[in-house]
């Protein structure tokens, strides 16, 4: 177990693996922060079982905040884990391109027998299932990407603004405690000098860079 006042736990997207943060891990710790990877299946495991081992991996960490970085459908896997296991240590949760309205792509291919098999599993219980709202006891910061560069338009036709796989709409949240939209695509917010520097304010202040 490690020991500490306070880490963030990364939860990585459809078919990543958790390698792809690599560099906002790194970002974070210049931050100040320790940092976790989370791994799980994006394609064959049952969303709600791949919900109860977030809980339980969160469970072997020694620190008196948890703070929780989540890309795209990890985000929607830490609200599934936050309204399934409410019980968790205080700590603040940032999405990076997380579809919480729903995905104009992921229905296109929940339509085809192909998609449906590109989608696996979990993505629709994930990205289709109606969620229940967003347990305020965790504040959340929502960043989006603008970029407009991604397979998600070979998908769908999807409107302005947009990062190439998720609309800005589409991470929209009412019970976001703030916004806030970096230019560059869905992968690229995993990338993105600017999305971690959001990021790290965020954690340490429960508001982004630009809404100060």
């Amino acid at each position: 177990m490690e020991s500490g006042d306070a880490c963030v736990v990364c939860v990585h997207g459809l078919y990543m693996t958790g390698l792809d943060m690599g560099i906002l891990r790194l970002r974070l710790r210049r931050c100040g922060f320790r940092t976790r990877q989370f791994s799980y299946g994006t394609w064959h495991r049952d969303f709600g079982l791949q919900a109860a081992r977030l809980d339980r991996f969160l469970r072997t960490i020694d620190a008196a905040t948890v703070h929780l970085v989540a890309h795209s459908l990890g985000g929607l896997l830490v609200h599934r884990m936050l309204v399934d296991y409410p019980q968790q240590r205080a700590g603040r949760v940032v999405t990076l391109g997380t579809p919480h309205c729903g995905s104009a792509v992921a229905e296109r291919l929940q339509s085809c027998a192909v998609g449906r098999l590109i989608l696996g599993r979990a993505v629709p219980q994930g990205l289709l299932a109606a969620r229940q709202p967003w347990p305020p006891v965790r504040e959340l910061g929502v960043v989006a990407g603008s970029g407009g560069i991604g397979i998600g338009r070979i998908v769908a036709t999807l409107p302005a603004p947009h990062d190439g796989t998720v609309t800005v709409a589409e991470t929209r949240l009412p019970a976001a405690h703030d916004h806030a939209t970096v230019a560059t695509s869905h992968t690229g917010l995993l990338y993105s000098a600017a999305a971690a520097r959001e990021v790290c304010h965020f954690l340490h202040s429960g508001r982004f860079l630009a809404s100060v």
